[in-house]
């Protein structure tokens, strides 16, 4: 009797880390206009921190006119 051993592929899997973005846009200092790269954080997500944080008392503002792949913030307040 033989055995045959298969020997299976281990698939190399990309690990994601979770961004906070509320907590990065806190991070930014008052007056100060950033770029943020869609790579970095999508549009949508920084949108969706900034109307969370709005209600919470805070005022950001956000640009994407003219720009493709990153999003010019400033903290207002």
């Amino acid at each position: 009797m033989e055995t045959t051993t298969t020997k299976k592929k281990i698939n190399p899997v990309a690990i994601k880390t979770k961004t906070d973005v509320q907590g990065t846009l806190l991070a930014l200092k008052i007056g100060v206009p950033t770029v943020i790269k869609n790579t970095q954080i999508k549009a949508c997500s920084i949108r969706s921190a900034i109307r969370k944080l709005t209600i919470k008392g805070y005022s950001f503002k956000q640009s994407e006119e003219g720009r493709i792949d990153d999003v010019i913030v400033t903290r207002l307040k």
